[in-house]
């Protein structure tokens, strides 16, 4: 078997598995893979930005952080923040470790599965997850200080009345909610 052919069947091979173990972990944590588009990122952030100061001192966590892209959009806009993601897919989770490399004394990835993560502390929290995800995180999400702001792409957070609300109409309607802790009802 010639050489290229030895790595043209190993690399699909590995891209079979990267997608299979991708797959299970996703639908073992109850989050499909959604991928976060550049001007729905932009667009959340600077939403984010008119209730925050971009010098501020904050404690940021994404929920299921994927490859690593919002984390890295965060870190850049809030210069002093303390950013942390959340990821439970392996590959996603190294390959954002890997995104991340030089930021590490500010961007921290964590392995683990957000809903046994402790969050209490955190002043802005940021998800792009499912529905049915949003509404079992309600508990954990009135565990978040006075205060805190949460950013939910996509979808509201069930029977909670937004501070703030954006849409994206291109190519798709999207919204983006933004909710303040002590004002969610």
């Amino acid at each position: 078997m010639p050489i290229i052919d030895f790595l043209c069947s190993a690399f699909i091979v590995f891209a079979i598995y990267l997608a299979c173990s991708c797959l299970w972990h996703e639908r073992k944590a109850r989050v499909p893979p959604v991928p976060v588009l550049p001007h729905v990122k932009r667009r959340a952030i600077k939403l984010a930005l008119q209730h925050t100061d971009a010098d501020g001192f904050y404690n940021i966590t994404d929920l299921g952080c994927g490859w690593g892209g919002v984390l890295l959009s965060l870190a850049q806009t809030y210069k002093n923040a303390h950013i942390t993601g959340y990821e439970i897919s392996p590959w996603p989770y190294r390959f954002a470790r890997l995104r991340t490399l030089f930021k590490r004394q500010r961007i921290k990835i964590k392995r683990q599965d957000f809903f046994d993560a402790d969050i209490t502390e955190q002043d802005i929290v940021y998800c792009y997850l499912h529905p049915e995800t949003i509404k079992d995180l309600r508990p954990k999400f009135q565990t978040l200080k006075q205060g805190a702001l949460i950013i939910s792409c996509s979808f509201p957070i069930p029977d909670w009345t937004p501070m703030a609300q954006d849409e994206l109409t291109a190519p798709v309607k999207l919204p983006i909610f933004i909710y303040k802790i002590g004002t969610e009802k």
